[in-house]
Formats: C-alpha cells, sequence, structure tokens
C-alpha cells in the first residue's frame, strides 16, 4: 500500500512524458526502458508502481520509454515495471521490476549474473584437468 504522500502526487503529462511532482519532493528519479523487439509497435506504456511489499498501482501512461518521478523524502523500496500497448489497445507484458530505490545511501544489489564464457572440456581434456587437480591436492 502506498503512503498518502505518494497517492497525493501531482501528475502532469508534457511531451509524452509523465511527471510525477509533490510540492514537498527531495529529488526526481528519471526511469527509461527498452521497447519490446518482437510484436506490434507500441504506442503507449502502461507504468504501475510500488513501494516496499505493496502492491503494484497505476502510475500512468506515458507515449515514450522515459518517465521522470519525484520522490517525496524518506520514500524507501520504490519499483515500477511497465508494459507496452498497441494501437488496437493489447497490452503486452509486464517488464521484470526495477531494482527497488532507496534513498538511504546503501549500495543497490549487483545486476543479475550471466554467463559471459562456456568452455566445452570433453574427452582427455577433463581427465587431464581431473588428474592434475588431484595430483595438485595429494603434492601438499
Amino acid at each position: 500500500m502506498l503512503s498518502s504522500r505518494v497517492k497525493s502526487l501531482i501528475l502532469v503529462i508534457c511531451c509524452g512524458c509523465l511527471l510525477v511532482s509533490p510540492a514537498w519532493a527531495a529529488l526526481q528519479l528519471t526511469y527509461t526502458w527498452d521497447p519490446p523487439t518482437t510484436g506490434s509497435p507500441v504506442v503507449e506504456y502502461q507504468v504501475e508502481w510500488k513501494t516496499g511489499s505493496g502492491d503494484f498501482e497505476p502510475l500512468g501512461v506515458v507515449t515514450e520509454a522515459l518517465i521522470r518521478v519525484d520522490v517525496p523524502d524518506g520514500t524507501q523500496g520504490l519499483v515500477l515495471r511497465v508494459a507496452g500497448r498497441d494501437q488496437w489497445g493489447r497490452q503486452g507484458l509486464w517488464s521484470p521490476p526495477s531494482v527497488p530505490w532507496t534513498d538511504d545511501g546503501t549500495p543497490g544489489p549487483p545486476t543479475e549474473p550471466s554467463i559471459i564464457e562456456i568452455i566445452a572440456l570433453a574427452g582427455f581434456g577433463l581427465l587431464a584437468l581431473l588428474i592434475g587437480t588431484v595430483w595438485k591436492v595429494r603434492r601438499r
């Protein structure tokens, strides 16, 4: 559930970009994303947000892959997600949620680990690797 301070934000649409601006905002966060690479072209994005462990709630609709959110001081765990809509109003899948944002100065999480290299060890190469490892262990 969003706090009453966050729910009472003033929404302004300007040049296809949604600006969320409370009078007491401490800073502004700018989120961006890449458009889908499959399916029909996107004409607008539905944006939802939540704080903490609450449920996602609608934030607004934008026509560009960009949104600026003025964040009230003390907001913790702010998360956004977006979904594209085509010219016929069909909505695609929701994006994975953004990394939770906090203003307490602690570092955020690293990006998701990914494989950058695969080496196939087959036949004698794998056997030699195993023997070499055992030999080094026994010599100590």
